[in-house]
């Protein structure tokens, strides 16, 4: 699992969508040491603006983006996902999803999770929670889907937790123009 580099430049606000710019509307502020999320998604790497835009897109086609109460770290190299303070509802509404499943959802280091079941081959969302009392939660693609296959439950464990190999976002499905 090689990422082919794509010199892609860092996008300005201003080069999102009027959707995009409206759900990161508010979710940004105060990361990095920024105070508004223009300001901090100017400022991130291009890697890191890819991978918060893909979960964006994620999120958003599976009705969960509103849960999101504010983004805490975003990852686009070493793994492709982003840390957040959840609204309380998330937990409750992964739940009841038909979508998402508890099965093989938790890591050594968090109090559990919820896996994202699809129908179609790619790379799966993976939601886990890393403190509950503080809603906190973390939202990261897994290239292998552990569930759609026992070869690539395989590669998930020999990629990811044998070798350390995380996808980057070029992996995942990038780039997204916005």
């Amino acid at each position: 699992m090689k990422s082919v580099p794509l010199a892609v430049p860092p996008l300005n606000w201003s080069e999102l969508s009027v959707d995009s710019r409206a759900a990161l509307s508010g979710k940004l502020d105060g990361l990095f040491g920024w105070s508004r999320t223009d300001e901090v998604f100017e400022t991130l790497a291009a890697n890191r603006q890819q991978a918060l835009l893909l979960v964006l897109r994620r999120l958003q086609s599976v009705r969960l983006w509103d849960a999101v109460r504010r983004v805490t770290n975003v990852y686009g190299k070493g793994g492709v996902g982003l840390d957040f303070i959840a609204w309380p509802v998330l937990r409750s509404t992964l739940e009841r999803r038909r979508g998402f499943t508890r099965l093989l959802g938790g890591h050594r280091n968090n109090e559990g999770g919820y896996r994202e079941r699809k129908k179609i081959a790619g790379p799966a969302l993976h939601l886990v929670m890393v403190e509950t009392a503080a809603h906190r939660w973390a939202a990261h693609f897994d290239l292998y889907d552990p569930l759609s296959s026992l070869l690539n439950l395989w590669r998930h464990l020999y990629h990811e937790g044998w070798r350390r190999e995380l996808p980057g976002w070029q992996d995942i499905g990038g780039p997204v123009l916005g």
